[in-house]
C-alpha cells in the first residue's frame, strides 16, 4: 500500500499502523518506507527485526542511533504504531511509538532520534507492506494513516461496558468500542488529518514480494 503523488511533498510525516504478527520474522522485516524527490531516493524505513524489537533505518540503509526498541512487539494480536519522519539530509528525525495494548493512550515505548539525521529531504511518498528482498513472512495491518499534521492516535475510542450498552442500541454501521477482529469498516479517525487516510478492514495478508 502506498502513497504517491496524492500526498504531496511534505517536510514532516506522522503515521498510524496496527500490525498483527504470529511470530518474529528469521530475518530483519521492513514494514513501512519513505521515499523523497518522486520516489528516486530514500527518507527511510521502519523494520522489525528477529528479536521482535523495531527500529528504522535511514537514507543510507544505516541503524538511526536511539531508534532501536527495548521492547518487543507482542505476538498474536493487534499491536498499533505510530510514529513521524522528519526529512532533511541534515537535520531529519525520526520517532516511533509502540502501544502493546492496541488502543492505548499511552505507549509500551517511544524511541527518538536526535534531529541530525539524514533522512535524504522533503517526503514525496510513503509505502507499508513487504519488500521483493526479504524473507517470507506473513503479517496483517489494519486502519493505516498518514498526517502532516501531527499524530492520529487510536482508530477507535476505547469505552466501558456500560458505555458499549448506552451507544449500542443507537449507532448503525459501526461496533463502537467493540474488539477489532469484530469491527466493522468504519472507525473513529482523526480529525486532524490531512493526508488521504487508507483503512483496511478486515485485514490483508502481506507476503514476501506481495504488491498491494
Amino acid at each position: 500500500m502506498a502513497w504517491g503523488t496524492s500526498a504531496g511533498t511534505n517536510t514532516q510525516v506522522w503515521f498510524r499502523l496496527y500490525l498483527y504478527v504470529t511470530a518474529n520474522p528469521a530475518l530483519k522485516q521492513q514494514i513501512g518506507g519513505w521515499t523523497i524527490t518522486g520516489g528516486s531516493g530514500f527518507a527511510g524505513s521502519l523494520n522489525l527485526n528477529a528479536n521482535g524489537t523495531l527500529r528504522y533505518e535511514d537514507s543510507a540503509f544505516a541503524t538511526v542511533t536511539g531508534t532501536t526498541t527495548t521492547n518487543s512487539i507482542a505476538t498474536n494480536q493487534w499491536v498499533r504504531l505510530e510514529g513521524f519522519v522528519l526529512g532533511s539530509a541534515t537535520v531529519g528525525q525520526y520517532e516511533l511509538k509502540l502501544f502493546n495494548s492496541t488502543d492505548s493512550a499511552v505507549p509500551t515505548e517511544t524511541v527518538t532520534s536526535t534531529a541530525l539525521q539524514n533522512s535524504g529531504g522533503p517526503i514525496t511518498g510513503m509505502l507499508f507492506g513487504a519488500t521483493p528482498n526479504t524473507a517470507n513472512v506473513n503479517y496483517w495491518q489494519d486502519d493505516i494513516g498518514l498526517s502532516s499534521t501531527g499524530y492520529l492516535g487510536p482508530s477507535q475510542i476505547p469505552v466501558s461496558a456500560a458505555q458499549w450498552r448506552q451507544h449500542a442500541g443507537r449507532r448503525k454501521g459501526r461496533r463502537f468500542g467493540a474488539p477489532r477482529s469484530q469491527q466493522q469498516a468504519s472507525f473513529v479517525t482523526a480529525t486532524a488529518q490531512v493526508l488521504p487516510v487508507i483503512q483496511v478492514s478486515p485485514p490483508e495478508a502481506v507476503q514476501h514480494g506481495a504488491t498491494w
